[in-house]
């Protein structure tokens, strides 16, 4: 990230007695989007990686307590719960190393729904079943919907499945760790530095954005996205959008642990800090033209307060709640989708950013 020696000198030297100094006409003037993207990746972006790295090495090592050495089923749960919520909280930055070939780490990392034919496939058979085993395999077989199935499978284990089960779930959760980490590197300052090509897009050696306008569009227009695949594919898809208004409750997020409103939720955090900052830090509505609008943020916080309570409201059996109150999954849609407007035509106009078109398949 950036240092900005000569702006804040520039700005100190204006707020003294012009007896003392006086400011050049030809003094840089700060570009508010620029300090915006580096309060974001500093305070927001960056930890959020490095939240999902530590959960997930939480998860491989209650995995491994469980399976070798007589821990608790419920304390990888816990684990496992926590690890999605951190991940979830990534999901707004679907570009970069989560997309790219040739580690496309999205993927890997959360393919869903799951495909519970694939996995009992390699729970039947005999091949190894180590984290570097799974690192050859498709996603179908890997990922935190694999280990969701695993620690709540949707029929009893027999016994004689039991240990390889528990191989399985020990390998998947090692192979979530590899992920995660590689992940938060592909981010990190100093090692692939991806903060770097977003923060610095002219300084960047990887050219993946032109110039700050290009970067901020790109995390504003990501906000927007997050929200329409919710709409489309995490509550419209099993709703039943698709054909003709049956509903499909096995399309729903995290199905076995009923956890897919959290995911939501987990969703709905980032775009809250990408919005605000988290805890005390800055984000966008840092922005001196949304300083400008004090109604604009006051919609924001309705909207997503609303959209919040309208997912509240849902059972937490989400696959069960699209049959039986279709309803109440409707009018969280439609909160969502609120949001989402707010956002795309709203924000996007008000900052003067590109808005673009949503490459994501939900997966």
């Amino acid at each position: 990230m950036r240092a900005y020696p000569v702006r804040l000198a520039a700005l100190l030297c204006c707020a003294m007695s012009l007896t003392i100094c006086s400011c050049s006409e030809e003094a840089p003037q700060a570009d508010p989007r620029e300090a915006v993207l580096d309060a974001l990746a500093a305070d927001v972006i960056m930890p959020a990686y490095d939240d999902f790295e530590a959960a997930a090495s939480e998860l491989a090592l209650a995995a491994r307590a469980q399976c070798e050495e007589g821990g608790e089923r419920e304390a990888t749960r816990a684990a496992w719960r926590k690890a999605r919520v951190a991940y979830k909280r990534t999901e707004v930055f679907a570009f970069g190393p989560a997309v790219d070939y040739p580690e496309r780490l999205g993927p890997k990392l959360d393919f869903w729904p799951a495909r519970a034919p694939s996995i009992e496939e390699l729970l039947a058979a005999d091949t190894p079943l180590t984290a570097q085993a799974l690192a050859m395999m498709g996603a179908a077989q890997r990922g935190l919907p694999v280990a969701e199935y695993l620690l709540w499978p949707p029929q009893p284990t027999p016994s004689a499945q039991a240990a390889r089960q528990c191989d399985y779930l020990v390998a998947a959760s090692g192979d979530i760790q590899a992920n995660a980490a590689a992940l938060a590197r592909a981010w990190r300052p100093g090692e692939g530095d991806y903060l770097g090509a977003l923060t610095d897009p002219v300084g960047a050696k990887n050219g993946a954005f032109e110039d700050v306008q290009q970067s901020l569009s790109e995390v504003v227009n990501r906000m927007a996205f997050t929200l329409e695949n919710i709409r489309k594919e995490k509550l419209g898809r099993p709703l039943g959008d698709e054909t003709q208004g049956m509903p499909q409750p096995d399309k729903t997020e995290s199905p076995y642990s009923h956890h897919a409103i959290q995911d939501i939720q987990a969703n709905l955090d980032m775009i809250q800090w990408l919005f605000h900052g988290r805890e005390a830090t800055r984000g966008l509505s840092g922005h001196p033209r949304l300083q400008a609008r004090p109604e604009l943020i006051a919609r924001f916080d309705e909207a997503l307060s609303s959209a919040r309570a309208e997912l509240a409201a849902i059972s937490p059996d989400l696959p069960a709640a699209v049959s039986s109150s279709p309803q109440q999954v409707r009018a969280a849609h439609e909160a969502i989708a609120t949001l989402q407007t707010l956002i795309q035509v709203d924000l996007i106009g008000l900052l003067a950013l590109t808005q673009s078109f949503n490459d994501s398949d939900g997966d």
